[in-house]
């Protein structure tokens, strides 16, 4: 009497291979997106700091109450003869960079700050993203200070189709314009790595 072999899968191995594949794709889906954000997130830090470097290198060489004081002219001109271009973003998050004179009636005070929102670059301070910032010392700070309190939030850099949207720009500017002192300006930087507008602070 012959005895014949399945050589086949019963339909729960099947199911329990499925539910595997299932359980290991979205590990390694988490996983792959945790690190494009992080990779997003230092790129936008390279560009805050190089924009930084550029702006306090620049300004040591002059002994004016001038310096960090640009038109929109002025700053590409910078860019230019550093041979530095902001790279495109892969989002709808714009740079802001503001400069002012400072509150300082008599002396060199003059202030700037450079600006743009982080997917994660705060969870382990705050436990949820925030703006990644650098420039002069008592703005950066004010600028914390401001967002451990609320008052900048994620809407503040949004890119309508890359373009910085300058009404949400507009929160921000009310908010720095203290911190910058006398005669504020700001730039936006859009997606495309243009800078694309200057506006007087008020």
């Amino acid at each position: 009497m012959n005895s014949s072999k399945s050589l086949g899968f019963t339909l729960i191995e099947v199911l329990v291979v499925i539910i595997i594949i299932g359980i290991l794709a979205t590990i390694s889906t988490a996983t792959l997106k945790n690190y494009f954000v992080k990779a997003r997130d230092a790129a936008r830090k390279a560009t805050v700091n190089n924009i930084t470097l550029i702006v306090k290198v620049d300004a040591s060489d002059q002994w004016s109450n001038e310096k960090y004081i640009y038109n929109v002219f002025g700053l590409r001109q910078l860019f230019e003869k550093n041979d530095y271009r902001v790279p495109k973003a892969s989002n709808n998050y714009c740079y802001l960079l503001g400069m002012g004179k400072g509150t300082q009636v008599v002396g060199d005070d003059n202030q700037f700050f450079v600006l743009v929102w982080g997917e994660e670059s705060n969870l382990e301070l705050f436990n949820k993203p925030g703006p990644i910032v650098d420039g002069t010392q008592e703005v950066r700070l004010g600028l914390w200070t401001l967002f451990e309190a609320g008052d900048i939030v994620r809407e503040n850099f949004v890119c309508e189709n890359g373009i910085v949207d300058t009404s949400s720009f507009q929160v921000l500017r009310s908010f720095a314009n203290p911190l910058l002192g006398q005669d504020p300006v700001y730039f936006g930087i859009d997606a495309n790595g243009e800078i694309q507008n200057s506006a007087p602070g008020q």
